[in-house]
């Protein structure tokens, strides 16, 4: 009996497998058909939404602003920073979030997106993941 082994100078190897890419808050993972083995995550991990950054950002550079005495109130600022005051606001809003989702966020492990943020929430830390998920 005769074994037969693979060369791969003179013969080509085939492997098919069945998946397709899917783009989730900017990062593309590989996803396979139900029952082939699950989801498989790309390279690129996904990390922390931008927006979420951004927005916690311009509320720490605008409260750093007011605590600097330059503006006499909210109103002042937003019209300095050509923000509408409400939307000025509910940025704000967003210093009374719990130390634990504010680094979630900055990890890239919350399940929040800025729509949902920029709604009333409870101030009280220990309400908020469960009203704002």
């Amino acid at each position: 009996m005769t074994e037969r082994r693979f060369d791969p100078v003179s013969e080509i190897l085939t492997v098919r497998i069945p998946m397709r890419f899917v783009r989730h808050k900017g990062s593309k993972r590989i996803v396979t058909p139900e029952g082939a083995g699950g989801e498989i995550a790309s390279k690129a991990q996904p990390g922390p939404d931008r927006a979420l950054l951004t927005a916690l950002a311009k509320a720490w550079r605008w409260q750093k602003m007011l605590d600097g005495g330059r503006y006499g109130s909210l109103a002042d600022l937003a019209a300095e920073e050509k923000v509408n005051p409400s939307t000025f606001s509910r940025y704000l809003r967003l210093l009374t979030l719990a130390p634990d989702l504010i680094a979630a966020i900055l990890n890239g492990d919350a399940q929040l997106d800025i729509q949902r943020l920029m709604e009333p929430f409870p101030e009280v830390w220990d309400e908020q993941p469960n009203a704002i998920r």
